[in-house]
């Protein structure tokens, strides 16, 4: 980044117009067909930053992921583990990704064929994601793009830890509406009839992670993922994947307004 883009963002910290001089800085040398930036802190989705989306991804982002799908994005797990930087979304996709709840009713609706996020620290615990994607016959993010992001990584993250520090929220947390916690509603998904290992599978199916992908991360066989899979849909009384992730979804937000 040159000289006089640093400039301009440094002078930006702390004003109302700061995340829009930062997406029209990352325009100069990316190409980006949108952009958001999400606050989050306690494994919840603190609050909307700054978007820039089409009418349609807005009301996606709005009915579906600030309702709780933003913790089915493989960038959440990122997140509640603490990871910080630039990751490009095929790098943190899990293997059946492609069939995930998050690809069908996010991803895909929105037209995205690419996503790169930049995770950051900020202040009393809270963690900032900016991500810039690529929509319909737009190439994916080239390695030229991701080296953009990971040479400025230091630079872009110390100016939006700063500039959330200083500013006040825009909008009403959403942490206060949605008073309960994602991941705990997860957590208890099929809690009356499901063993604790098939939920453990239940998390991981709905996230993409295909058999052989379960069974690694468990250190299980893809036989004995198998078998539980089949208990599992059994148990529900459900015949498929997408059955279950509506199911998963029609649970964890059912108690959002």
């Amino acid at each position: 980044m040159n000289i006089t883009d640093t400039i301009r963002l440094i002078k930006a910290i702390g004003c109302n117009d700061f995340w829009q001089i930062l997406a029209a800085t990352f325009r100069h040398y990316i190409k980006v067909d949108s952009y958001t930036v999400f606050t989050y802190q306690d494994n919840y989705l603190l609050r909307s930053e700054f978007l820039e989306l089409s009418a349609e991804e807005e009301r996606i982002v709005e009915q579906y992921f600030e309702k709780g799908a933003y913790a089915l994005s493989p960038y959440y797990e990122l997140i509640c583990a603490g990871k910080t930087g630039a990751y490009q979304l095929k790098e943190v996709a899990p293997s059946g990704f492609e069939s995930s709840s998050i690809n069908h009713n996010y991803f895909m609706p929105s037209n995205i064929i690419d996503e790169t996020s930049l995770i950051c620290l900020a202040e009393e615990g809270q963690i900032v994601k900016l991500s810039i994607a690529r929509h319909g016959n737009s190439i994916s993010f080239n390695d030229e793009d991701i080296a953009f992001l990971r040479d400025n990584n230091l630079l872009i993250s110390s100016l939006m830890s700063k500039h959330v520090s200083m500013t006040p929220a825009s909008q009403e947390d959403l942490s206060q509406t949605i008073k309960m916690n994602i991941t705990e509603r997860l957590d208890g998904f099929g809690q009356a009839i499901l063993t604790k290992r098939e939920r453990e599978i239940v998390k991981f199916i709905i996230r993409g992670h295909s058999v052989k992908s379960c069974a690694i991360e468990l250190n299980l066989s893809p036989e004995t993922v198998s078998v539980h899979r089949r208990n599992i849909y059994s148990k529900l009384n459900i015949s498929n994947q997408g059955q279950l992730i509506s199911q998963v979804l029609d649970y964890v937000i059912s108690d959002i307004p």
